[in-house]
């Protein structure tokens, strides 16, 4: 994917462990959390925590070593993502999950990807996620590639001039 800016990963919990039971205790159906009506699943994530969390663009890790990824981390990956001034004026920042929410189980995961060199820009390269499931459930990653496109048009006659 060229012009990767960021990657968001959403952990949910697998259909194969989210069952309808029977009265006999037996699995019925197998259902995703993201068609269930009883869940929040797609707007929030499951509260599953990984460990040892990395991503890997073109092979190349994007932290120096396998985190953790508590919420000091969150807020440090998302920190330079859409704020001004790199969040680093008082008053213009933005954000609603607070350490609270991401601690009881608002644990989206975060990676700055827009730190390249500049010759790799345009250049398409592939994303891998690694990371250790710390419950005992089976899980899906719900992953978001965040790229940024430009195109730039005539405003005399709305033609596209380019795209990029």
């Amino acid at each position: 994917m060229p012009n990767l800016v960021g990657v968001l990963v959403c952990p949910l919990v697998s259909s194969a462990s989210n069952g309808v039971y029977n009265n006999g205790g037996t699995v019925t159906t197998n259902v995703s959390s993201l068609l269930s009506p009883f869940s929040t699943t797609g707007a929030t994530p499951d509260p599953i925590e990984l460990t040892n969390y990395n991503v890997q663009i073109s092979g190349y890790n994007l932290f120096m070593e396998n985190s953790t990824y508590d919420f000091q981390a969150f807020i440090e990956q998302l920190r330079q993502s859409n704020q001004i001034n790199g969040n680093a004026t008082t008053g213009f920042t933005s954000g609603l999950i607070n350490e609270n929410s991401f601690s009881r189980g608002m644990r989206w995961y975060y990676a700055d990807a827009s730190r390249i060199i500049p010759s790799e820009s345009g250049v398409s390269r592939s994303v891998q996620i690694l990371g250790q499931n710390l419950s005992s459930v089976t899980i899906d990653l719900l992953v978001f590639i965040i790229f940024k496109k430009q195109i730039i048009i005539n405003l005399n006659n709305g033609a596209t001039i380019s795209q990029s």
